[in-house]
């Protein structure tokens, strides 16, 4: 071999030697930069155990080996209006989460700030076969471009709840003593010769997710809105609404209530300690009764009655993930997003929270006959499905109407007057919040 050969030899490895390198380094700050930027990766949540939805994380990292190495921020916030504000701060630091929730009751401000999805993204025909009716009114966006419709998914729910009744079967009554309102009635005044409250449901402050069971009885009555709660007929509801607190009646929780404002007790706590009969409530509650050490053996479900058969729609209660529009990591939010779309994210989400009926509808015979908590072996989650179409209830603004809600069912003498000004106040806010209407003008 000639002096030529070996040199134009020596020169060819050369080249390849330092492409080598060059791709190694680039491997290298590939590597470095996707850790760096996993390991920001935040996903914001409501009311569910931060432990647990780690224990889900972990599922999905084993779904999804291309994940293995990603480090997942996740915040938990025990109630909507922690949530809000913390919300709100963080999209004006720009240190917003690359997921959050948003509730179906509401219209809210954070909507702007969700990634939709295109039948590109996600097969919508097959969203509207998998899931339950409620959803795809709710989460599924028309749009119009150039006379061509689109549709847009805003993300996706894994889960939704039901109000139902908790009663203690020590006091010998039924679950087909709730079939109906006439049915209720009859088992209220059995049960106030055991000297205790029958059901206590009706007022604000001392009724846990009160703004949602008068939320229900609006809907039993063809309100689907607060805007939409004409003055006559919501009037009339909550004249119903509030009968059954009149200490001249036979309910008479209202014997009760002085004595919660004094102890800063609400209706689970009197529940737990046997002074009331049955409360209206969500399922997850039976999670907290048992750090009560309520009798495991006297806990039973019933349905929320209605005064027929069939005289409206349930209300569902459910948070659904979105994609913030202004993460820069949207192929791991897609990555997850696809696996809670799936019957295995789903199953191991539910798993984790027993308390909660599924979304998609293959999956309800399946959960059926599931405990929600060993420790009460009476209830099973078929305790909390509905015979009656699910419906969303516009709250306006969330927050603002659970909170100032309270005022009005506290009001047991002016509470008709007190709630003209509480709609509109709710009103009111709503737009300056999402419209920025009126903003010079009071809404008190």
């Amino acid at each position: 071999m000639n002096n030529r050969k070996i040199i134009f030899l020596v020169i060819i490895w050369a080249i390849i030697l330092i492409i080598s390198i060059v791709l190694l380094l680039l491997t290298k700050s590939d590597k470095k930069n996707i850790s760096k930027s996993s390991w920001n990766f935040k996903i914001w949540i409501v009311w569910d155990s931060k432990i647990k939805f780690e224990e889900f994380m972990s599922s999905f990292k084993l779904a999804n080996k291309s994940m293995s190495n990603v480090e997942f921020d996740v915040k938990s916030f025990s109630n909507y209006e922690d949530y809000n504000l913390a919300l709100n701060s963080a999209f004006i630091k720009w240190v917003s989460p690359d997921i959050f929730i948003l509730n179906n009751n509401e219209i809210s401000l954070f909507e702007e700030k969700v990634y939709a999805l295109s039948n590109i993204k996600i097969d919508i025909h097959k969203f509207r076969q998998d899931y339950n009716t409620v959803f795809i009114d709710d989460l599924i966006v028309t749009t119009w471009e150039w006379e061509e419709k689109k549709e847009f998914l805003k993300w996706i729910p894994i889960w939704y709840e039901t109000l139902w009744i908790l009663y203690n079967a020590r006091f010998r009554l039924k679950r087909s003593d709730f079939n109906q309102t006439y049915s209720l009635d009859s088992a209220i005044r059995k049960i106030k010769w055991f000297d205790v409250i029958p059901l206590w449901m009706w007022n604000g402050s001392s009724v846990v997710y009160a703004g949602d069971l008068l939320a229900q009885q609006f809907l039993l009555n063809s309100i689907s809105s607060i805007e939409d709660s004409d003055n006559i007929k919501s009037k009339a509801v909550l004249a119903e609404y509030m009968e059954y607190g009149s200490e001249e009646w036979d309910n008479a929780y209202n014997s009760l209530y002085a004595k919660s404002k004094v102890s800063g007790k609400n209706n689970i706590d009197f529940f737990a300690e046997n002074q009331v009969w049955a409360i209206i409530t969500y399922p997850r509650v039976i999670e907290q009764l048992k750090t009560y050490w309520f009798s495991s053996r006297f806990l039973y479900a019933a349905p929320y009655p209605h005064r027929t058969t069939w005289d409206g729609p349930t209300l569902a209660n459910y948070n659904y993930f979105v994609i913030n529009s202004d993460s820069e990591q949207k192929i791991i939010a897609l990555a997850f997003m696809n696996y809670i779309n799936s019957d295995l994210g789903s199953e191991e989400y539910l798993s984790k929270y027993k308390y909660y009926l599924p979304a998609k509808r293959n999956l309800e015979d399946k959960l059926w006959e599931r405990k929600i908590s060993s420790y009460f072996p009476n209830i099973q989650l078929r305790d909390f499905y509905s015979d009656e179409p699910l419906s969303s209830f516009n709250k306006g603004n969330k927050v603002i109407y659970d909170k100032e809600i309270q005022n009005v069912l506290d009001n047991f003498g002016s509470y008709l007057d007190t709630f003209d000004s509480f709609k509109n106040s709710i009103l009111c806010k709503t737009d300056k919040i999402l419209e920025l209407k009126n903003l010079s003008i009071s809404c008190e």
